[in-house]
């Protein structure tokens, strides 16, 4: 991962150590590092400066890891993992609290305050624009156990249409991706019923 602003000795130590624990379909290493690229590319996009990428690029490496004690509030659990180890690596008692308050800011419902929330938002969740979508919310639905069909694509539809881009830069970059996704999305739901209409 090329452009963060990690320390090489916490972005290491965090990404092996769940790389060994983060051992879910969906919310792995491969996420978190994933999230942690797009977030690189949307702070450079939006011009914020070095010590703001500090704490976006830290809350992204570690907004997951809260997921080795289970999914229900692992937001909060995060926080308090970032809380624990990031003195460790140097960090003041005032990007800490800054770190862990954006870790916060994905709990269930999102309501992004600044700019450091809007851009962590958006990159968690980059994949629903992009072509990979699929494959993402294939491993979302096996990390779930939710059964394949009509439920589990009704679902997926609601999260296309209700979702928002915060910053300029994603919806930019992402905004026609999302549609192509739904307008997909809708022709397989479309066939689906179909099919069902004439197999009952």
């Amino acid at each position: 991962m090329e452009g963060h602003r990690i320390d090489r000795r916490l972005m290491k130590d965090a990404a092996d150590f769940q790389k060994r624990h983060l051992i879910f379909e969906y919310h792995n290493v491969s996420h978190v590092l994933d999230a942690l690229g797009s977030g690189v590319m949307y702070g450079r996009m939006e011009g914020i400066g070095e010590q703001e990428e500090k704490l976006l690029h830290t809350s992204l490496l570690l907004h997951e890891i809260g997921m080795i004690y289970g999914r229900e509030g692992h937001e909060e659990m995060s926080a308090c993992v970032a809380a624990f180890v990031l003195p460790h690596y140097c960090y003041s008692e005032s990007e800490i609290r800054e770190v862990c308050r954006v870790i916060r800011s994905s709990q269930d419902p999102a309501n992004p305050g600044d700019l450091l929330e809007k851009l962590f938002l958006d990159a968690d969740i980059d994949n629903l624009g992009r072509p990979d979508f699929w494959i993402r919310a294939e491993s979302v639905r096996k990390e779930e156990h939710a059964k394949q069909g009509l439920d589990w694509l009704l679902h997926l539809k609601g999260l296309l249409s209700n979702h928002k881009y915060y910053t300029g830069s994603a919806g930019r970059l992402r905004s026609a991706g999302l549609k192509k996704n739904l307008h997909a999305l809708d022709d397989v739901i479309e066939e689906y019923q179909r099919l069902y209409v004439f197999y009952s």
